[in-house]
């Protein structure tokens, strides 16, 4: 038996491992659950916040919904929130 299987492996203390944490609904209330943000390996990408965001407003938001918000970079790439039509 290697050392490392008697080693636990440390799990996420807000998901419990699971990827997603329940936040909402405890007592009688509806559910509402959302993917954990220390997990989130934010691989989707993010999207730029515009206009609507208060103190967020021109940050950097993850696509995978888990709710992280980081600065902006130059090297940011943004998924625009909407496409306009061009007109011809």
């Amino acid at each position: 038996m290697s050392s490392n299987t008697n080693k636990e492996e440390k799990k996420c203390e807000k998901c419990k491992g699971e990827g997603w944490y329940q936040y909402s609904g405890f007592n009688g209330g509806t559910p509402h659950s959302t993917i954990c943000d220390e997990c989130c390996t934010h691989d989707k990408g993010f999207w730029e916040l515009k206009e609507y965001y208060g103190k967020n407003n021109d940050k950097m938001c993850c696509l995978n919904g888990c709710g992280f918000i980081r600065e902006k970079t130059k090297d940011d790439i943004a998924i625009p929130q909407s496409v306009e039509k061009i007109e011809q």
